[in-house]
């Protein structure tokens, strides 16, 4: 089995390398693995209709079902109000609302990548 290798470097002398086989990792979830709970994301009132657009969401989905660990790996906000310039707040809301989506229960974990869309039409 191949490792990939991880190198930290701490300091300016000090190495540690660390090796991670596939193993280590949850499989990606099969492609209709869909949530049984999964709420729109809920955007604060002073933040409404200001930005449409897309989050991508890569997370891990445990056994029994539970999201662990969202992070926003990518995201496109247009702005669609006249207020705002930076569509702040909006990726937390995604993530927020991830990490409360349930799914089936399943043998083990698995990972999954989700894009969570926001339409001026939809907030």
């Amino acid at each position: 089995m191949n490792a990939v290798a991880i190198s930290l470097l701490l300091g300016s002398a000090l190495g540690v390398s660390l090796q991670a086989t596939a193993a280590d990792f949850p499989p990606v979830c099969p492609p209709d693995f869909t949530p049984i709970q999964a709420d729109p994301p809920r955007l604060p009132a002073k933040l409404h209709n200001e930005f449409q657009g897309y989050a991508v969401v890569a997370y891990t989905v445990s056994a029994l079902g539970v999201v662990e660990d969202p992070r926003i790996i990518a995201s496109n906000w247009q702005p669609v109000g006249h207020r705002s310039t930076e569509a702040f707040g909006y990726n937390s809301a995604v993530r927020d609302s991830v990490a409360k989506w349930v799914f089936p229960e399943r043998s083990g974990s698995c990972t999954v990548e989700s894009r969570v869309e926001i339409n001026y039409s939809d907030s």
